[in-house]
Order: C-alpha cells, then structure tokens, then sequence
C-alpha cells in the first residue's frame, strides 16, 4: 500500500521490517521521492522507534493507513474479526502518537481509514465490539476536525455489511463539481 503526499515529493508506503526485538512486524515508512535517485531517503518510520500499541505489541500487523498527505496518518489496530481495531493517530510532525480515538461511542471496533481528498474528513469501516458474534459494519464519513469534541455521527446510508469479518476498503477521490 503506498500513499502519496499532496505536493507530489513524498510517500507513505506499507512495508515489512525487522523491529527492535528481531521479529518482522508492518512499517510505514516515509519516502523522500523528489529527486530520482536508486534508493530513496527514509525520511521517518513508525510505529517505532517513536511508539507502539497494545495490538501492535501482541501481532505487529498493520492491516493499512491513511495519511492526510502532510503530517496526519491513522490507522487501526487488529483486536477482532481479521482486523477491527482501535483507531490510532500520529502527527508527524509534533511526533504525537494518540492511543485511541474511537470516535463512535469512544468504542472499539475500526479498520480501513481514508482521508479525504483535501484532507477534512476521515472515512472508516465501524462495528461495534459490544455486539460480539452479531455485530455488523458501517461505513462512516466524519469532519476530521470533529473528532473528540463528542460530536454524533451517522452513518452513511449504504447497506450494513453483515459478514463481521467483511474487508470493506472504500476508496474516495476528488469530485468535480461544475
């Protein structure tokens, strides 16, 4: 999976590597892709060194990510159902790591964020944990500037999933609008 910056110099890439403690575990890695060069400069990679999670810790999986194209990026951790988990956030630029943003019912379970285009909104795949076995998924699409304030979101009006081990992976692109 690779993401590109919205200047059009870097990307994001979902890669394998070896972590501190020697296991193989998923990396995002930031590439510096200005210049044509044979191996382009990693200009930062996490989780680590700067931090880790507890899915991380126990399964150092990362299912994907979204980036913002600047310095947001958001992904998810692997808690239940092949990759529903808390939603994460890193700011790479203040090096801030936040542990769980859950922004429906401050719950479990999350996978697939996107960015919008221009960066505003956070689309994601919810179900809730407290269903269990029934639990069903629910795309949403929130103002990312929202998250935290206890604002309630809808989803959007698109049929449950019911397959609580379903992989939606939305895609969105820039809309032109006459």
């Amino acid at each position: 999976m690779v993401r590109w910056s919205r200047n059009g110099v870097e990307w994001a890439a979902l890669v394998l590597g070896v972590l501190a403690d020697g296991r193989r575990g998923d990396l995002v890695q930031v590439f510096s892709v200005d210049v044509c060069i044979p191996n382009p400069l990693v200009k930062i990679q996490f989780p680590q060194p700067h931090f880790t999670f507890r899915e991380y810790e126990r399964t150092p999986n990362l299912e994907s990510f979204a980036w913002d194209g600047a310095a947001l990026f958001a992904f998810h951790g692997n808690t239940r159902n092949d990759g529903f988990g808390d939603l994460h956030l890193f700011n790479r630029d203040t090096f801030t790591f936040s542990q769980a943003i859950n922004p429906i019912e401050n719950t479990c379970c999350y996978r697939d964020p996107l960015f919008s285009p221009d960066g505003t909104y956070l689309l994601f795949a919810y179900q809730s944990i407290a269903m269990g076995a029934g639990s069903t998924t629910r795309l949403y699409y929130i103002p990312f500037g929202s998250i935290g304030t206890g604002a309630n979101y809808e989803p959007l009006p698109l049929p449950e999933i019911s397959d609580p081990r379903e992989k939606p992976w939305p895609v969105l692109r820039p809309a032109v609008i006459p």
